[in-house]
């Protein structure tokens, strides 16, 4: 029987992956090949199962974990496996807005392909993570018939 049948007949099969991330983590070196082998075994759903495990268990956020154990290129893949949908595209948006410049880009992909209520999820995890409404992000660092589009966009109609 492989891991993945076992999840779903025995729900402490997600609490042996929180204790393989863990000790995955633990000591000089990080075991990249464990923390790979959970996301290629699990949904979206279930990896966000297993990070709400994780800060249980823990009482440290797994995000804030693996920021500080990988480097940068895996590190920025395996953090948004561990993030809901919203939560990565808010992550997303902002980090294309930070600083000097705008990847138009970003924003042009994750707010012209989201269903509305997709949206509304986005600019309430926005709002929520980074302390400011979405539209006046997009107002702040965007212009003309560009932000007109976004701005409509948002509207989530």
């Amino acid at each position: 029987m492989g891991i993945q049948t076992r999840i779903r007949a025995d729900p402490s099969a997600y609490l042996k992956l929180v204790e393989i991330l863990r000790n995955a983590c633990e000591g000089a070196l990080t075991d990249y090949d464990s923390i790979l082998k959970i996301i290629e075994l699990k949904t979206n759903k279930k990896r966000c199962i297993i990070r709400r495990l994780y800060t249980q268990k823990y009482n440290e956020d797994l995000i804030t974990r693996l920021q500080n154990e990988l480097s940068y290129e895996f590190k920025e893949v395996v953090i948004g496996n561990f993030k809901t949908s919203a939560q990565y595209d808010a992550y997303c948006l902002y980090e294309a807005m930070k600083g000097l410049g705008t990847k138009m880009e970003v924003l042009s992909e994750i707010i012209s392909s989201r269903t509305p209520q997709e949206l509304v999820a986005v600019k309430r995890v926005y709002a929520e993570n980074y302390g400011e409404d979405l539209d006046n992000a997009i107002t702040r660092k965007t212009s003309g018939k560009y932000q007109k589009l976004l701005l409509s966009l948002l509207q989530c109609k």
